[in-house]
């Protein structure tokens, strides 16, 4: 006796992955098409009550007069076909042993969009019938024979007349593939079930997108081996019909490979949002998940990505390495024919990654294309161009390494939209909620950060390296704002604070390094509460000048509303030389025989000096007028520190130089101690810093 159940019923789902309602079951001989040879079925154990075939299903159950119920054969095998209440195929086994081969019959749904002149378009994949095709041409169901054909045993589909421009047009299918039954009966989806071989030789790519069509959602599991990928394996919705995620997951990264050779493709492409183009009709997948797997390109096949995704939500990466990929490792897109809103990736999380040796790492240009994302632990690291490229919002890292990008870089080392650790480009749109928490930038080229266009993006608690690569030097670490904008959008109140700022070891001579700058199109920047210190050498004062901000605004935004703060630094070691330009006010400790200059924004400013814990040594106020720098004092009324030096006392040490020159004003420590100096432009609501 056979029991057609697993306890304590049956249960039959669609095609969509949702309980078949109003189904069809045909079970007959092994080995037969049960349609054709039905054997005997029975509702009881005792085989006493025989069951009229086809058996109809309602929630997914065998249902008996309304009610869910078992169902018995007098034999150790059977063969099944279920049928959908319009009577399609959903799938059919032909045995019931499992360790004996099946023919699965698969839905496929392609879809294509007419431009008024194409009549032939190539299926992907082979119908198993053309009596199975279902075609529509913009909702319109197209009549076989009439309006189109399908060309004997093959992929070919030939309109009798070229859908119109735009028109979409949907072709759903079945195909057929070899399985085994335990490959359908448990809780996963093995690869090697439908035939993945995993040795880096056999060409694996049909079997793996065999494995993902039958899961439709359920876990796919990928055993310890190198698969060889050809052509991108895909995932795509219906036209404007919502399907599962992609579950797929293997023993560990660099025990399950997934070896991309797919030229000018993507060796994952997958598409959830086909027919996107208003809120009434969104679509999107919810739940999908890729982890403990790595997906390894060719450095020498062009173009080749790791994986793209559009429409898919809640999409989570775990213990996943994307590495050698000649164009991007990971790219979030959107169609850029609608609003991003649309076709997005919403809500991602990348945990425990590594994403390295690509042109690219992560790559997501269009505006809001991946909202909502957090990466936790993961390492962005010797990609050739850039590490990031993003414009979404809500994009935050934590505990993340972002290091030796753009190493391919050439040039003078000014910032850079192409080339660095993570860029926020300047497109359409002002992501804002961008955050770097605990993470740390080291050696990008040209810069680490540049953020073209974003509104809050706080950098916190983190450290930038500043070496030297290749006999060169990433000039600048952050960038904010750019030169042009686009309509009104601007780079709004970026933040840097409690970060640690190391000027690496090396040989900086006649070296003039800019850590943070701010552009024509940036407006209320502030950094702060961050510690600086260096062991480079050959350092000279005056000439090695180490910016510590430097604001470049010369249009519009630039003014006291739109100033950059800048207070509360901490200075050790060498080098011997910092700058600040066109700030709105700092603490510093300046270095016995060090300088540091800045270059106020405004007319008029103070300068306080503290030989200890408060600022004893005295207020000096000055203005600046073109050409000249005056300081202020009760002594003497008034001294041009362009033409002059005001010192503290006399002699050549136990001295405080101040001078001005091309309207920067120096301070020159040589007071045998370390005194706090204060530096506010005016006019300012804060004058304490």
């Amino acid at each position: 006796m056979t029991v057609i159940a697993n306890s304590p019923f049956p249960v039959y789902l669609d095609t969509d992955g949702s309980a078949l309602e109003d189904g069809y079951l045909y079970i007959g001989s092994p080995n037969q098409n049960p349609e054709t040879n039905p054997i005997t079925v029975y509702w009881d154990a005792d085989y006493t009550t025989p069951a009229a075939q086809p058996i109809r299903t309602s929630g997914g159950f065998a249902v008996r007069n309304g009610s869910p119920a078992m169902m018995y054969v007098l034999a150790l095998d059977y063969s099944i076909t279920v049928r959908d209440k319009n009577r399609r195929l959903v799938y059919s086994k032909l045995e019931n042993d499992s360790t004996t081969s099946q023919l699965t019959v698969l839905d496929v749904d392609d879809v294509f969009t007419g431009n008024g002149a194409t009549t032939v378009y190539t299926l992907s994949k082979l119908p198993s019938s053309q009596a199975g095709l279902d075609v529509s041409v913009s909702g319109v169901t197209q009549t076989p024979g009439t309006d189109y054909t399908l060309t004997a045993n093959t992929q070919t589909l030939t309109f009798s007349t070229a859908p119109p421009n735009g028109a979409i047009i949907l072709v759903k299918y079945s195909r057929s593939i070899t399985v085994t039954l335990s490959s359908t009966s448990s809780d996963f989806i093995n690869v090697k079930n439908f035939g993945a071989i995993g040795n880096g030789v056999a060409d694996d790519t049909a079997a793996i997108q065999a494995a993902l069509d039958y899961a439709y959602g359920r876990p796919v599991y990928a055993p310890a081996g190198t698969y060889k990928i050809t052509s991108p394996i895909t995932s795509y919705n219906a036209s404007l019909v919502k399907r599962p995620g992609v579950v797929l997951y293997g023993d560990g990264p660099g025990i399950t490979i997934f070896d991309n050779q797919v030229a000018s493709g993507y060796c994952f492409d997958f598409n959830h949002s086909v027919g996107s183009t208003t809120y009434a009709n969104q679509v999107w997948s919810d739940s999908s998940s890729i982890k403990n797997l790595t997906i390894l390109g060719n450095a020498s096949i062009a173009s080749s990505s790791g994986i793209k995704v559009r429409g898919l939500w809640n999409l989570v990466f775990d213990q996943v390495v994307i590495k050698n990929h000649t164009l991007y490792g990971f790219h979030a897109d959107v169609d850029p024919a609608y609003n991003p809103d649309m076709t997005a990736s919403v809500s991602m999380a990348f945990r425990n990654c590594w994403i390295s040796y690509n042109k690219i790492g992560m790559y997501s240009p269009q505006s809001q294309a991946m909202p909502a994302c957090t990466c936790t632990n993961v390492y962005v690291f010797w990609n050739t161009d850039a590490g990031i490229i993003m414009s979404s919002g809500i994009f935050k890292m934590a505990a993340c390494g972002i290091s030796f990008n753009g190493y391919s870089y050439s040039g003078d080392f000014s910032p850079s939209l192409s080339y660095g650790g993570f860029i926020n480009p300047l497109v359409n749109g002002c992501p804002s909620g961008i955050s770097f928490e605990g993470c740390e930038f080291d050696g990008n080229k040209p810069q680490q950060i540049y953020s073209a266009l974003s509104s809050g993006m706080k950098i916190t608690h983190g450290r930038f390296g500043v070496r030297r690569l290749d006999g060169e030097l990433n000039k600048y670490m952050v960038v904010f704002g750019a030169d042009t904008t686009v309509g009104t959008f601007r780079c709004y109140d970026p933040l840097i604070e409690h970060c640690e700022i190391n000027f690496k070891s090396g040989d900086y001579t006649g070296v003039t390094v800019r850590p943070f700058m701010f552009k024509t199109y940036s407006r209320y920047g502030k950094v702060g509460n961050n510690q600086w210190f260096s062991t480079a050498t050959n350092l000279t004062a005056g000439t090695n000048l180490f910016y510590v901000t430097e604001d470049a605004r010369t249009g519009g935004d630039d003014g006291a509303l739109y100033a950059v703060k800048y207070e509360f630094q901490n200075a050790v070691y060498n080098p011997l030389a910092y700058q600040t330009r066109y700030s709105s006010g700092f603490v510093y400790t300046i270095p016995n025989d060090s300088v540091i200059s800045f270059r106020p924004t405004f007319i008029g400013g103070a300068i306080m000096v503290s030989g200890g814990s408060s600022f004893t040594h005295g207020l000096i106020g000055y203005v600046s007028i073109p050409g000249s720098v005056w300081a202020m004092t009760t002594l003497s009324g008034g001294v041009n520190l362009t033409t002059g030096v005001l010192t503290g006392t006399t002699g050549t040490i136990n001295r405080l130089n101040i001078s001005a020159s091309g309207g920067l004003i120096y301070i020159e420590n040589r007071l045998g101690t370390a005194p706090l100096i204060a530096v506010k432009t005016l006019p300012s609501s804060d004058l304490y810093v």
